[in-house]
């Protein structure tokens, strides 16, 4: 389980709990906000998230990193608020408010998104299980956007570093892709 299950598994040790929900909420969050699109009910998935973990602490994999672990936790919760959503039809008004003001009207039927938001939770867990050197930069590039020199500014590393740690990281997952996916 390691240092972080040993700290949350002690439920009287609220402070160092605190500091596991101020280190990871961030990264809580924007997995809940991917799914939902909504900065509210993200909120509501980030609390529902740290809750589950809190309980399910036994169930981490020693092997598991904390952040993945939380982030998958909330991607799941996520897609599950979602289909909850879906089923009880009823639509919060800002979503309703949000979709107006978007430009662009996509067309797309509930199974692809499910099955998007099924590969993207897929993606996001085998990311996070790569070394940490591989996982962060990509992250950086795909998921928040960032360029190439900005990742290097950023991480203080060569372009040339990050640029190669681009390239194994992006031929891991299409390996892992291809194996899951196109057998």
């Amino acid at each position: 389980m390691g240092k972080v299950g040993a700290v949350l598994e002690h439920k009287e040790n609220q402070k160092d709990v605190g500091l596991i929900y101020r280190n990871y909420y961030m990264k809580v969050y924007h997995a809940a906000l991917s799914v939902v699109k909504d900065c509210h009910i993200a909120e509501d998935v980030v609390q529902e998230t740290f809750i589950k973990a809190y309980k399910n602490i036994e169930k981490m994999d020693e092997e598991c990193r904390i952040g993945s672990w939380l982030s998958t936790i909330a991607v799941r919760t996520a897609i599950d608020f979602v289909r909850k959503e879906k089923r009880s039809g009823a639509v919060p008004v800002e979503s309703i408010i949000l979709e107006l003001n978007e430009d662009k009207w996509k067309s797309r039927s509930v199974e692809k998104e499910v099955e998007q938001l099924f590969l993207k939770e897929d993606l996001l867990q085998f990311v996070g299980e790569l070394k940490p050197e591989l996982g962060e930069i990509l992250l950086l590039k795909f998921q928040k956007g960032l360029k190439e020199e900005e990742i290097a500014r950023y991480m203080k590393l060569p372009l040339g570093t990050v640029k190669s740690r681009i390239y194994r990281g992006r031929n891991k997952v299409k390996d892992y892709l291809l194996k899951q996916y196109v057998s």
